[in-house]
């Protein structure tokens, strides 16, 4: 049973390693972080299949492991914190006024989110690059 575990765990090592070096890795993981953080409503997985084409070099596995980390659960607080950030750098304006208006309301609410998520992508993407790059480069010495 030990002989096929250790036999599955190399063959997934192989997969999500294979030959790319600690650079590619790295990139395909902040790349997946980068969209993973937009609040792109599902679509993250196509803005991914159209920078696996820009970017030939980054390693594709490590892309999904970034969505896959960034799931659904976790998306919750990133928007929430995302936000948060929006509406410090638009400032106190309230989202619902005296005269109320949907539209209005929801611009001014998708603006702070969209914004917060380019500050927390921005943030978060070359961090994600340095610490997976840095997780590669050490595993691939282990």
């Amino acid at each position: 049973m030990k002989k096929h575990i250790r036999r599955a765990r190399n063959h997934i090592r192989d997969i999500a390693i294979g030959d790319a070096t600690p650079h590619a890795i790295g990139l395909g993981f902040a790349v997946g972080v980068f969209f993973g953080i937009l609040p792109t409503l599902g679509f993250e997985f196509v803005f991914l299949a159209f920078a696996s084409l820009f970017f030939k070099h980054i390693n594709k596995v490590a892309m999904i492991g970034a969505l896959a980390l960034l799931n659904p659960f976790v998306m919750i607080f990133v928007y929430g914190a995302s936000f948060q950030v929006g509406g410090l750098l638009f400032g106190s304006t309230p989202l619902i006024g005296v005269e109320f208006n949907v539209a209005e309301s929801v611009f001014r609410a998708s603006s702070r989110l969209m914004l917060g998520s380019l500050v927390l992508a921005a943030i978060f993407t070359p961090i994600s690059y340095f610490v997976m790059r840095y997780l590669a480069q050490w595993y691939r010495e282990k």
